[in-house]
Order: structure tokens, then sequence, then C-alpha cells
């Protein structure tokens, strides 16, 4: 349920920014929208972690650190027509890349303890 709030919160950015546009400047209406959307889901995070958790601040912190920055990326890329397309597969290979790296090590189809190289993902979280 958690991750559908959020997706919905994501997409009513492109209506926020939509609606917006047409009555103010897109650069205004990209930053309302983008800065509700990341105040929403920045305050549900917090939210929704603080009671599983001590760092339902920091998680929300985080979130709304990384969103931002991927909103003020994207609006970057908006802005660069010439290198839109260049960018954004730079920005797409980026994220494959670093996720790939995030996950090298997990496993969730064996916990067999005997092999020292695999850990669960638990343990994997905690490093």
């Amino acid at each position: 349920m958690q991750y559908l709030l959020v997706g919905v919160s994501l997409s009513v950015f492109y209506l926020l920014l939509l609606t917006l546009s047409e009555h103010i400047s897109f650069s205004l209406s990209y930053t309302l929208a983008a800065s509700v959307t990341v105040f929403s889901i920045a305050s549900y995070i917090t939210a929704a972690t603080k009671a599983h958790s001590n760092n339902g601040l920091a998680n929300g912190l985080a979130i709304g650190v990384l969103l931002s920055a991927l909103y003020g990326f994207l609006y970057s890329i908006l802005q660069m027509e010439d290198y839109a397309l260049t960018m954004g597969s730079g920005l797409l290979l980026t994220v494959l890349l670093v996720m790939m790296y995030m996950t090298r090590n997990l496993n969730k189809i064996s916990t067999n303890k005997t092999d020292p190289h695999t850990n669960t993902d638990h343990e994997i979280m905690k490093t």
C-alpha cells in the first residue's frame, strides 16, 4: 500500500505541473510541483518509517534530498534541448550501474551460510 501511495504522489507531480504551467511560467510551475511532491513523499516516509525504527526523520530527509536532486537533474535535462537525450541516457546508465553495484551480493534465493560469499539481505543492509 505504501508503494502505491508514493507512486500516486509521483504521478500527481505531472498533473500539478500541467495544471500550474497553464497559468504561470514553466520554471515556477516545475519548482512548485516538485516541491510539493518531494515534501509530501518525504513527510510520508518519515511518518511511515518512524513506527519501525528510530531513523524515521533521517529516512525522510534522505528521500527528500534524493528526490530533490533527481527533480533538479531532470529540470536541467529539460532545459538542455540539444543534449536532453544524451544526458537522460547517461542518467539512466548511471542509475543502472549504481543499482548493479549495490545489489551485487544480494542473494534472496539462497541463505546458505556455508558459502562465505553469500549474504542475506539483512546483513547487506547493515553494511
